[in-house]
Order: structure tokens, then sequence, then C-alpha cells
């Protein structure tokens, strides 16, 4: 409240004489404002819930406002909407940053030598053939399973019909060796009748003095030679077509079991590639192609009768089988690439392998042409990429190497007997 000057002639302003008239005041307190006494402090911060709750009702005093509280009321609220803010706290400093340059400088070599690495050699390429590669594995795995399901058929059509050709011939044979039998018992029956007929005739001839002339003798003689010379001519001349015949019919049927066997070949032939490319053992198949063949197996399916690795299972491996045998060879030293430089130091440190096929003999290029070559079935150009590596580095894939060349070999006589029996 506003200074008053003291008076002991007013009448204090009380709960009892809320009327009580206002005491003058002197021109020094009348010149000055009546809000100068009250803190900006009251104005600024109003009271507050929790000051409320811890007021108790003892402590509150009403006191009624004098008449001229109308012309101060709207005097203080001037006051207090004029009155300054309280001025914020300072905020505090903010903490010292560290310098970022060595990090940086760090980080950018790195991704800089990465960056170089992989550019120059030509390692950063997406895999985008999984996918393929796994469908195409499927597709070939449903192949494989319904050809197991529903075993090659075998054309037997030509054997049928060789079959029926050699009955036909045999047939046509034995007609021809019975009419040439016939005709020569007929002609042998005409001999002796008509040499019959003359025994006859000179046993009806006069005797006269009881011998035959010379003239006569000889005539009969001379009858019977040239009989003799037709029944040898005639017995020749069947014995040579009774041998053709038994030639052709023996030919006939020899071809014939050919055929047989070269359709039973392919057969078993078709059921020990079956076997090959889903890695089973080749086991009855193997023992009906034997019969097929009428001789001996070659050694690499014998080899093989337990069952060769299937393609995918190689063309699965290899990576990991190539990468075990580039990290000996770089070990040893052997590896015949370039061993100074941020982009050896990079490529060792990662274990970095080139995954498409490049020139060179260094072993990441021969592992690198080999990988394509398995990639595309062609074990034989594999092998023979891996035959110039470096002992240390073979020595790592020799289980891998191994299981190829079997299977390898495997193929390889397959495909020979194919040729043979087709050519048959």
């Amino acid at each position: 409240m506003a200074n008053q000057p003291d008076s002991g002639d007013q009448t204090p302003l009380t709960l009892e004489n809320p009327t009580a008239p206002e005491a003058p005041m002197d021109e020094s307190a009348a010149a000055q404002p009546l809000i100068d006494a009250i803190p900006p402090e009251v104005h600024a911060e109003p009271l507050r819930a929790t000051d409320a709750a811890t007021v108790s009702d003892e402590d509150v005093v009403v006191v009624d406002p004098p008449a001229p509280e109308e012309t101060i009321a709207p005097e203080l609220e001037k006051a207090a909407a004029a009155a300054p803010e309280p001025a914020a706290a300072p905020a505090p400093p903010p903490p010292a940053q560290k310098s970022g340059f060595l990090p940086l400088l760090l980080g950018g070599v790195v991704a800089g030598g990465i960056g170089y690495v992989a550019g120059s050699m030509g390692l950063v390429q997406t895999d985008t053939t999984l996918a393929d590669q796994v469908a195409s594995q499927s597709e070939t795995l449903a192949a494989i399973e319904a050809s197991i399901a529903e075993p090659p058929s075998v054309d037997l059509s030509g054997i049928e019909t060789a079959q029926a050709a050699l009955s036909d011939n045999i047939t046509t044979l034995q007609d021809q060796l019975d009419t040439g039998l016939n005709g020569l018992r007929a002609e042998l029956d005409d001999a002796v009748a008509a040499l019959d007929t003359r025994v006859a005739d000179l046993e009806s001839l006069p005797v006269g003095d009881g011998t035959v002339s010379e003239r006569a003798i000889s005539a009969y003689e001379a009858e019977l030679e040239e009989l003799r010379s037709r029944l040898e001519a005639m017995s020749d001349t069947a014995t040579v077509q009774l041998e053709e015949a038994r030639a052709e019919a023996a030919s006939i049927e020899a071809n014939a079991e050919a055929a047989a066997r070269a359709a039973a070949g392919r057969a078993a032939l078709a059921r020990v590639q079956t076997a090959l490319d889903d890695g089973a053992p080749l086991g009855a198949a193997l023992t009906d192609l034997q019969d097929a063949l009428d001789g001996p197996v070659p050694d690499a399916l014998m080899a093989a009768q337990d069952g060769v690795p299937t393609l995918a299972s190689l063309q699965e491996s290899f990576p990991e089988v190539a990468r075990t045998a580039l990290v000996a060879a770089r070990s040893a030293d052997v590896a015949g690439e370039e061993t100074s430089g941020i982009g050896a130091f990079f490529r060792n440190q990662f274990d970095v392998r080139s995954v498409a096929p490049r020139e060179g003999d260094d072993v990441d290029a021969i592992l690198s042409r080999a990988e394509a070559a398995v990639k595309a079935g062609r074990l034989s150009d594999a092998l023979a990429e891996t035959a110039a590596l470096p002992e240390e580095a073979r020595v790592e894939m020799t289980e891998w190497l191994g299981l190829a060349e079997s299977r390898a070999d495997a193929i390889a006589a397959v495909d020979v007997l194919t040729t043979t029996l087709n050519d048959n």
C-alpha cells in the first residue's frame, strides 16, 4: 500500500468502520503515484495454487476497499500489465566440441581404398543369378523326380519289325528249300524210273549167242554217266542253296539279337544317366547295362557304382573351396598377385576374390574361370583350369577335385556308350 502520513485525528480504517473518512494527504504524497510503493514482483508473480492451499482461514483478513478504490484499481491493473517480466536465467554455455577431422580423414581413406580396389579389380558385382540358379535347380529336380516316377520308355518297334522280317525270311527260305528238294526228288525219281525202263529194255532184248554187243553196253554206260553228273550237279546246287539260306537266317538272327541288345543297353544307360543326375547308386542299372553290352563296363562307371555327387552340390560348394584355396596361395605367397600397395592390403585383409571370369595366370584369375565353367556344367573344363594351380592351392581343393573328377569321368563314359549304342 502507499505510504500515508501519520495523523492522529483520523479514524483508522477497520472492519468495524469501513466508511471512515479518508485522511488528507500532503502535496508531496499527492504528487507521487499511488502504486510506487508496490514492488514489481507482487504484480509479476501471481498467487500459485500451492500458496493458496497453505493459507488458512485465520490468516486471511478481509479489508473493504475505500471509496477511491474505483480510481486506484484501474491504475493498479495498468501498472501490473506494464511491470517488466523477471529476466530469464542465462542459458549454460554449450560444451566445447572436439575436432572430428581425424576420424573423418581415416574414414575417407578407408572408403577410398575400398572403392579403388573394387573399381580397379571389378570385384563389386551383385550376384543377380542366384535366384535364376535356384529356379533352374528346382526345375532340374522336378524333371529328375518325374523321370524317376516314370522310367524312360524303350522303343522296341525296331526289334519287333526285325523279328517279323526274320520270321518271314526264314519261312521263305524254308519254302525255297522245300521246293528245291521236291524238284530234286522228282528229277531223281524220273531218272531212276528211266533207268529201270532201260534195264527192262535190256532184259527184253534177244540174247542171241548170250552176249550183249559192245555198242549197246557203251550206250548204257554213257547214259548212266550222264545221269550221275546230273544228280551230282543237282545235289551241289541244293547244298549251296541250303548253305546260303542258313547263312542268311543266321545273319538276320544276329542282327535281331544285336538290335535287341542295343535297345536294352540304351534303356539301361538311360537309367544310369538318371542315377548319375540324382547322385544315387547305379545298382541294378549297371548290371543290366553290363548284360546288354555283352562285355565289360567302363572302369569309370564301375568306380561310380555307389553314386557320384550331383552337379548342383559341386556348384554350391565351389565358392567356399575356391576362397580357401586362394587364401592358402596368398599365405604361401604363390598367388601371382601384386603384394604391395593399398589394393593388395585390402585384398588380403578382406579375402577379396573375383566373381567373374577374367584373363590371367594368377590364382584368382584361374579360379574365376574355373568357377564360370562349373556354373555352366562344364566340369572337364573346370578341372583343366585347376590343373594350372600351384600345389598349395590344389591341396585345399583335394576333396572337391576328387568328387568332380569322379562325376566328369562317369559322364564321359556314358557319352561314349551312348554314341556306340546309337551307331548300332
